[in-house]
């Protein structure tokens, strides 16, 4: 149900969880501390728990928000949520999100056996797939992408924008091998800000209100495939912006979209990855699973460096006055993941023999050595 269809009562009370806070008065702005993206998802969240009361004719209008909420309506709820084939993982979050957004709205209220009844879910809950049976070599997944930029490179047959958007997937496909970001952050990759030169190197860095685990982030850009990024924003990038307008390249995404919009979004990244991938491995991977391949890489190839997983994947909680030693053991961790999965790539064969490019150059000699270059030509 969307904002503009709740009861009036739940509209003013959401309204005033995400004003700004007021140090006078703890009722306001109790939602406005929370990242754009979660006050969007339990918005959305709560909106199906109201859908769910209007659809079984029960929903009252005048009632406070957390009047509705007793034991005997969440378990039908719960089992409704069941009913639609939600994951059990999905069903906790629903019920922790309901918690945390009651508490928002209507503070006078307690709901922590809410939020107790969503942990014990959370711990009961086992995937309902097996995220290893989508997983491929990290050889496989690195080496695709590598292809499609070959093949847009040589694309007779194929219009520019069509060499552009296969360039694009493709430096995608081999970007996030190297650096498994969550897709949210991958997406929203702005040169200039996110994505930054410092003298010959290229640098990623997010600040800590746009990551997921609160702290800032920051590593080097894959020395790999530099010159395939700076070939994609000199060429590529600019053939997609054409006929956008100013608006679009001054925004500075990265990836850019090849239809109407701007750039492209975390919906779209995740699409045109499961589609490479499912054409090639007959599975679709999804962005979110390269985060289980940098582990399971690590792991298997160089098991001294698993301490580094948590780090590059940006979980590790440090306080505040290690800020600096943070940064500097998250760009360790990436240089020593790279060298793994790049060792991985060359020291086991390849998938395909290897071809001279005759701009994306991949020679024998260039893979063993794991260097990406382009001709004069």
């Amino acid at each position: 149900m969307p904002v503009w269809r709740w009861p009036s009562r739940d509209r003013t009370a959401w309204r005033k969880a995400c004003e700004p806070c007021d140090p006078f008065n703890p009722q306001i702005g109790r939602a406005s501390v929370w990242k754009q993206s979660t006050r969007a998802n339990y918005q959305l969240g709560y909106g199906r728990w109201l859908a769910w009361w209007e659809r079984n004719g029960d929903l009252d209008h005048h009632a406070r928000p957390g009047e509705r909420a007793t034991q005997e309506r969440l378990r039908a709820f719960l089992a409704s949520l069941r009913a639609d084939g939600l994951a059990p993982y999905t069903q906790a979050g629903h019920l922790m999100g309901l918690s945390r957004v009651l508490s928002a709205m209507d503070p006078t209220g307690d709901y922590g056996w809410i939020t107790t009844a969503s942990l014990r879910l959370h711990v009961q809950a086992r995937p309902v797939t097996d995220v290893t049976e989508r997983l491929r070599d990290v050889r496989e997944v690195f080496k695709l992408g590598l292809d499609m930029m070959w093949e847009a490179q040589n694309g007779r047959f194929r219009s520019s924008h069509q060499n552009a958007t296969l360039f694009r997937d493709g430096l995608i496909m081999a970007f996030v091998v190297l650096r498994p970001l969550r897709n949210a952050n991958f997406s929203a990759i702005r040169i200039g800000e996110h994505l930054r030169r410092r003298g010959e190197a290229w640098w990623l860095s997010f600040p800590e209100g746009e990551m997921k685990a609160g702290r800032p982030f920051e590593c080097p850009f894959p020395d790999e495939l530099s010159d395939a990024l700076e070939h994609y924003i000199e060429v590529h990038r600019r053939t997609l912006l054409e006929g956008k307008g100013k608006e679009s390249e001054n925004s500075g995404a990265l990836w850019i979209s090849r239809g109407s919009r701007g750039h492209l979004s975390s919906a779209d990244i995740r699409v045109r990855i499961q589609k490479a991938t499912k054409e090639e491995f007959g599975r679709a991977i999804n962005p979110h699973d390269f985060r289980h391949l940098l582990a399971t890489t690590v792991a298997t190839d160089n098991p001294v460096g698993v301490t580094d997983t948590p780090t590059m994947l940006g979980h590790v909680d440090l306080e505040s006055s290690e800020e600096y030693y943070n940064k500097a053991k998250q760009a360790d961790a990436a240089m020593r993941y790279q060298e793994t999965t790049v060792a991985a790539i060359r020291g086991r064969g390849r998938r395909s023999p290897a071809r001279a490019y005759p701009k994306l150059r991949l020679s024998s000699e260039g893979l063993n050595q794991g260097n990406l270059s382009f001709d004069d030509q």
